[in-house]
């Protein structure tokens, strides 16, 4: 029988267990690591397919001790991250794009507990202060997602699970249901909160039911594009119409104005250079360490934005261990001039590397 959680990943024995089950033995595989390692993304929440299972190492000096680790766990790929551990409790307090990271990571083995500490510290710090932030960079997050997927004709699934209505969408729109009712933070599988807020009445069966039907597709061969335009749009249009009113509202009595404008401008493909200059004067006036974040984080990934303002967030920031999702974002934007960085001025982000090294084949 097809089922939402039957896919062509099915092949690997993790998908004949529960979470907590598939967690305990990554564990076992790790148990004699002299490393602090924590497990991210949808392994930790139990979301299938799992396209990796990404672990992240938080020691000092944001160096991994343990020598050589498995590629894969029983089928899967691994992805291995780090991020020095004097520089986590800035990383979760500053960068909005870690906040999903920070509720959701699981410890696989910890040699010290001052990583648990930051953790547990930075998630009540988050409720009670940043979730309007969030929602906020959610909204940021999905709009310029919905302009430019990163298409990527070699991993089908990673596009795929890109596009506006599918995965990624839908974990936004999960993670900002939660944002306006926090008791739900309480439930990491994105199935399982789904079912819950059904439960409660917050969103139409049909909905819940385009996104099983989601689950069950993007990690397929082959997917009959009739059903799955007519799934994603059903899941995009009740987030544009009904879910994101509400949270529009619920920004304006608790975010700035100002911030608000500035990150539309920053969104706007067809914005003028007066209009960017102001946002980006804006985010570098903001006090407030997160809200500068998420203003540059959109400008940095906008076309528009000249390119003198798009060098001077990479001067101001490269280095920044918080700010590493904003420099990926100006890798990815075609009009940022990839010939005033070098290697070398990414060596704290190997992903940063990647597309930059991208961008040189492409224009050589």
């Amino acid at each position: 029988m097809v089922t939402s959680e039957c896919t062509n990943y099915d092949i690997s024995p993790v998908y004949l267990r529960n979470t907590q089950e598939n967690i305990d033995l990554l564990k076992d595989e790790f148990a004699d690591s002299p490393d602090n390692l924590f497990v991210r993304g949808s392994f930790a929440r139990g979301d299938r397919p799992f396209g990796d299972i990404d672990i992240s190492a938080y020691n000092p000096g944001g160096t991994y001790r343990g020598g050589t680790y498995p590629s894969t766990f029983e089928g899967i790929p691994i992805s291995y991250g780090q991020l020095p551990l004097e520089k986590l409790e800035d990383y979760f307090q500053t960068c909005l794009r870690g906040t999903s990271s920070l509720m959701e990571t699981l410890p696989i083995k910890v040699v010290d507990p001052l990583p648990l500490d930051i953790i547990e510290r930075q998630k009540a710090e988050f409720i009670a202060t940043r979730i309007p932030d969030y929602l906020l960079f959610l909204q940021v997050e999905e709009k310029i997602a919905r302009e430019d997927p990163g298409k990527n004709e070699k991993d089908i699934y990673y596009y795929r699970k890109r596009e506006g209505g599918s995965k990624r969408s839908i974990s936004r729109m999960v993670w900002t249901i939660k944002g306006l009712y926090p008791e739900l933070f309480a439930i990491s599988n994105t199935t399982e909160a789904l079912d819950k807020i059904e439960e409660q009445k917050m969103i139409p069966n049909e909905i819940v039911n385009a996104t099983r039907v989601i689950a069950n597709l993007v990690s397929r061969d082959f997917v009959d594009p009739t059903v799955w335009e007519q799934n994603t749009t059903l899941i995009k249009e009740w987030i544009d119409t009904v879910l994101n009113p509400c949270v529009k509202r619920y920004i304006g009595h608790h975010i700035p104005a100002g911030l608000v404008n500035a990150t539309d401008i920053a969104t706007d493909p067809t914005a003028g250079n007066d209009e960017l200059e102001r946002a980006f004067n804006y985010a570098q006036g903001e006090p407030v360490a997160h809200r500068q974040w998420l203003a540059m984080f959109a400008l940095a990934k906008n076309p528009s934005l000249p390119k003198e303002l798009l060098s001077a967030i990479l001067d101001q920031h490269k280095g920044t261990f918080s700010y590493r999702n904003v420099i990926r974002n100006l890798l990815r934007n075609p009009s940022f001039p990839i010939s005033q960085i070098e290697i070398g001025d990414l060596s704290h982000d190997p992903y940063a590397q990647f597309l930059l090294k991208q961008r040189q084949i492409k224009t050589s």
